[in-house]
């Protein structure tokens, strides 16, 4: 039978290609999640990718709290909410209902 051999890599290839990997890792964390995440650009490339725009702070309009009244008119209670969102963002809107309560929206 024939011996397999499998290739060692030694210990100087090794070295060299962990190097580069943190490099590159490095290089990551500078040039894409930094401006993303934090807002800071030292490259100048998060700015050129729209990266920045994700790490702006987005103003929360505070409107106060709807919720269900209490009681036997609960079953039949009904409001209507108007969400504004403005281009290029998001928001977030969460209800609390109950377990197999029905939620209309459109």
């Amino acid at each position: 039978m024939s011996e397999v051999k499998i290739p060692v890599q030694s210990l100087k290839t090794i070295v060299i290609s962990s190097v580069l990997a943190s490099l590159f890792a490095f290089f990551i964390l500078i040039a894409l999640v930094a401006p993303a995440e934090y807002g800071i650009d030292p490259t100048g490339l998060g700015e050129k990718l729209g990266l920045m725009v994700l790490a702006e702070k987005q103003e929360i309009s505070s409107k106060k709290a709807v919720s269900c009244p209490a009681g036997s008119a609960a079953a039949n209670w009904q409001d209507i909410v108007v969400i504004t969102v403005p281009p290029n963002s998001g928001l977030e809107y969460k209800f609390a209902i109950q377990k197999d309560a029905t939620l209309l929206y459109n």
